[in-house]
């Protein structure tokens, strides 16, 4: 298991708190950079081991860099049980029409070729059922009840929230009680907003560009530009999430919480446009080696954003890879696909983190499940020292494998006393 660096906040942080930033940053570009040098390792591993002397299967690439199938052969990319039946491989991999398929799809690194491994093959051969046991890391059900009910799709596109260009859900169960869940893999953070990435070269920059804010801009009537187009996200975010579509919000609170808003909504909201969250939650599954998910990332900064705000508890629920996969039970098909998962994607059974792990503002390595040089953080958290602090940043460095070089170019000079 990765380990997890938090940094510490006060309200009352000294001058040298901006410095500490940068550095904290850097770790992170650092760590993004190493977890991503790992996958492509594996993968370039897995490929020698599982398609040795098939070179044509595959993209010219340099060595080291992303393993990526041709074209005409992404369909490779799918762990699929050597005991499926050539009907239902085909099946499986039918789930996904071509036109559906992401761009980088026939790379090693693609969240969609994963999430169609596991789930192709768990709903073709049947295996859905046992699924009903898997808990997500707030103790509820990960996949909801009734599974035996329940019929999987994956990119379900959806149809209820007014939007001119339907996106899709990554995997859809639907049945009296619906699941969207959303996989990734190396992604270092969940969709946001378009509207503020708009640039004046495209056409619908004058009416649509947004600078952030939940506010009347650009002439418009409406706050979000999204609304002008009828898309209805905003009728539901203050009974969901307590965000009221009637006053002004700097930031714009959907700005980056967008795609964990959206799927929420996506199994709130019925055919008729009427809001039930008893009619499913959204679910996030991700790799708990991914720095952008760990406490402190990104990624777990949005998903704190969405989650906190909710005002209906289990709408939004996540899952890591590792420990989804430890709950699977004995069986021989479910045995294959957790090994092809740890030797492609270095994916191995974990349990989940407890919730004390996952949250405070503490500054720890967590390795195996455990805190390291605890007496250390204890003492420096209770006054959050920066000298303290500076150092104990240099030895986590040391202890992911830098160098002293790359600690002087990414830390600068040790912190003193008179900083």
């Amino acid at each position: 298991m990765r380990p997890q660096y938090v940094q510490p906040t006060r309200s009352d942080a000294p001058p040298g708190d901006q410095r500490r930033k940068q550095k904290t940053s850097a770790v992170n570009r650092v760590a993004a950079q190493t977890y991503a040098a790992s996958l492509r390792a594996a993968f370039g591993a897995y490929r020698f081991t599982r398609f040795a002397a098939q070179d044509p299967l595959f993209e010219r690439r340099p060595d080291g860099g992303p393993v990526v199938f041709d074209r005409d052969h992404v369909a490779a990319n799918l762990l699929i049980p050597p005991t499926a039946s050539a009907q239902d491989r085909q099946r499986i991999i039918d789930l996904i029409a071509p036109a559906q398929r992401h761009r980088h799809f026939g790379s090693m690194q693609s969240s969609q070729a994963l999430a169609q491994s596991v789930f192709g093959t768990i709903t073709i051969l049947n295996r859905l059922p046992l699924m009903s046991a898997i808990v997500a890391e707030d103790g509820r059900a990960a996949f909801g009840p009734n599974l035996d009910e329940s019929k999987l799709e994956l990119e379900k596109a959806i149809q209820t929230l007014g939007e001119p260009r339907r996106t899709s859900i990554d995997v859809w169960l639907e049945g009296p009680y619906q699941v969207a869940v959303e996989c990734k893999l190396s992604e270092v953070d969940f969709g946001t907003c378009s509207r503020p990435r708009l640039r004046p070269h495209q056409p619908s920059y004058a009416t649509q560009y947004c600078e952030g804010s939940y506010t009347r801009q650009r002439n418009r009537t409406a706050r979000c530009p999204l609304t002008t187009l009828g898309v209805r996200y905003w009728d539901y975010t203050e009974e969901l999430f307590g965000w009221s579509s009637e006053t002004d919000h700097r930031p714009c609170p959907l700005a980056s919480t967008y795609q964990l808003v959206r799927n929420v909504l996506a199994v709130c909201v019925d055919e008729a446009g009427a809001l039930d969250p008893k009619r499913g939650h959204a679910l996030i599954i991700y790799d708990a080696r991914n720095p952008s998910m760990a406490s402190g990332g990104e990624g777990d900064r949005q998903w704190r954003a969405a989650s906190d705000a909710l005002r209906v508890p289990g709408l939004l629920r996540r899952l890591s890879w590792q420990a989804f996969i430890s709950q699977w039970p004995n069986d021989p098909v479910l045995g294959w696909l957790k090994e092809e998962l740890a030797a492609k994607y270095g994916l191995r059974p974990e349990k989940p983190p407890a919730p004390s792990e996952r949250e405070g503002n503490e500054f720890f390595s967590i390795v195996n499940g455990k805190k390291t040089d605890a007496h250390l953080h204890e003492e420096i958290l209770a006054g959050a020292d920066p000298v303290e602090v500076d150092k104990l940043d240099r030895e986590n460095a040391r202890n992911i494998g830098f160098s002293e070089e790359q600690i002087l170019t990414f830390f600068g000079p040790p912190l003193t006393e008179s900083e």
